[in-house]
């Protein structure tokens, strides 16, 4: 959605990426359906440092409030640019892969991962 060149989707790029992060919590945390703030909590309690679970939450709390990614544009919001895209695409998938390391290197398989 980001690479297309001629018809790039960040609204779209922004929504999946935070879903990718939503997916992992909920595969760590052996949680289907879970939301990801449901999920940091558990984090929280497994032992990941209360202020990352705490950016986590908010950076995850911009693409879900009233205004969010995950909610229906209306005529008075602009359109997500390529910097807000790259960055959440970026800082989630450093997060998706923090989560599986860290989750190997503190004895927390992920169910069903590898």
């Amino acid at each position: 959605m980001l690479a297309d060149r001629e018809n790039p989707d960040y609204r779209n790029s922004i929504k999946e990426s935070i879903s990718a992060v939503e997916g992992a919590c909920q595969a760590f945390t052996g949680k289907a359906g879970a939301t990801l703030g449901e999920c940091t909590k558990i984090l929280g309690q497994k032992g990941i440092h209360p202020a990352f679970k705490d950016a986590l939450s908010k950076l995850y709390g911009w693409t879900n409030d009233a205004n969010g990614i995950r909610h229906a544009l209306t005529d008075d919001e602009a359109e997500p640019s390529l910097a807000y895209a790259k960055f959440k695409l970026v800082t989630c998938s450093a997060f998706v892969n923090f989560l599986r390391t860290w989750a190997a290197e503190n004895n927390h398989p992920i169910p069903g991962g590898q």
